[in-house]
């Protein structure tokens, strides 16, 4: 038969030994509950700094959306505002084009016509220098037509008139222009009132203007009808460059001598008359009456 022990029965050493390391466990365990309770404590903290932070943040995403929205707005308006200016410019410019499209097909429509007039009085001029040349070179017959020249000089006038009507005016008008430098002439008077009271006789006379369309007649027939002596063709009023000036009227003599060249060479006679080459014309009251008087 078994017996139990009693308290008194164990040990002291023994029951000190379990006592000991019953209370190592119990330490072990409290530290490990601090530790946990440390641990919880600083979850406790970072939550409530990340909910602080959340609350901050949504606070900001608020005040951004809110922004967002005034500057799409913002915009939106600028780009209307914009694209209404745009329309209105636009409409303005339809509008000027509507009201100016005839003036402006109108000063295209001089320009193309003055660089044709100034191709053919370019082709003109080469082609009086090739003649020029070949004439130079032809030396026998320079000597005999300067033998004729002289024989002619010394003949009387009325006999000089009465042989050349018998020439042919092409040839009258070559001998003429052999004589006289027309572009150097035409360069001299170039701004003189009465270089356009001579065009205004030879633009407004029937033998220029009959085989012109009505567009042709008025781009070179007179646009003033007053009594001023500043008469000027309607390409005088548009252009103004002295050069381009100077070129029309080569190109109105030029154009005169294709369309009728037995009165072309009664013009330029006139004018070799009237216009000393040699000299620079002024504005005289009474001079510009001869011109206007004169007869073709």
């Amino acid at each position: 038969m078994a017996t139990t022990q009693t308290p008194q029965s164990v040990p002291k050493s023994l029951y000190e030994k379990k006592l000991g390391k019953i209370s190592k466990e119990i330490e072990e365990r409290n530290k490990q509950i601090r530790d946990y309770s440390r641990e919880e404590h600083k979850l406790e903290v970072a939550c409530v700094t990340l909910i602080a932070e959340s609350s901050k943040m949504y606070e900001v995403i608020k005040d951004f959306n809110k922004e967002l929205k005034n500057l799409t707005k913002k915009a939106v308006g600028d780009k209307l505002r914009e694209n209404r200016q745009k329309i209105e410019i636009i409409g303005r410019q339809k509008n000027w084009l509507s009201t100016n499209s005839i003036q402006l097909q109108t000063e295209k429509t001089k320009l193309i016509h003055m660089d044709m007039c100034r191709t053919l009085v370019k082709k003109n001029e080469n082609e009086k220098k090739i003649e020029k040349k070949q004439l130079v070179k032809k030396s026998s017959v320079e000597s005999s037509k300067k033998f004729l020249n002289e024989i002619k000089n010394n003949l009387p006038e009325e006999i000089v008139s009465y042989i050349g009507k018998f020439i042919p005016v092409t040839v009258r008008i070559q001998l003429l222009e052999s004589h006289v430098d027309f572009t150097k002439l035409t360069k001299y008077i170039s701004n003189s009132p009465e270089r356009k009271k001579f065009l205004e006789k030879v633009c407004n006379c029937p033998e220029y203007t009959d085989s012109m369309s009505n567009i042709q007649r008025k781009r070179h027939m007179i646009s003033n009808t007053s009594n001023n002596p500043y008469y000027s063709p309607d390409w005088y009023i548009s252009f103004r460059s002295k050069g381009d000036i100077q070129m029309m009227f080569q190109y109105a003599i030029l154009t005169f001598k294709s369309l009728n060249p037995e009165h072309a060479f009664k013009v330029m006679k006139t004018l070799c008359i009237l216009f000393d080459p040699t000299k620079n014309y002024r504005y005289n009251a009474n001079y510009s009456q001869k011109v206007g008087n004169y007869s073709l």
